[in-house]
C-alpha cells in the first residue's frame, strides 16, 4: 500500500474545495478544527482534518479554512 502520510498532497485542488465547501462560514464558526469526509471513486472514503485562518489587513479580516491533513476512513 502506497504512503498514507501524505495523502492531502496528492489530492487535486478541486476535491480538497469540495470538503472545504461543506464547512460552514469560517467568520462564524466557533471552533478552530474541523472535519470534512469526501468519497472518491480512486481514493475511497477520505476525513480531511481543516484548520480555521485569519488574515489581517491593516482593520480588515478575512477568515478562511484550510486542510491539514488527509486520512482514509475505514
Amino acid at each position: 500500500m502506497a504512503d498514507e502520510s501524505d495523502l492531502l498532497s496528492r489530492l487535486a485542488g478541486d476535491c480538497i474545495g469540495g470538503a472545504l465547501a461543506t464547512l460552514p462560514s469560517a467568520a462564524t464558526a466557533t471552533v478552530d478544527t474541523m472535519e470534512a469526509e469526501i468519497s472518491l471513486p480512486e481514493w475511497g472514503k477520505l476525513r480531511i482534518t481543516c484548520k480555521r485562518m485569519c488574515q489581517q489587513r491593516g482593520k480588515s479580516r478575512h477568515w478562511f479554512w484550510t486542510a491539514e491533513k488527509a486520512v482514509r476512513v475505514g
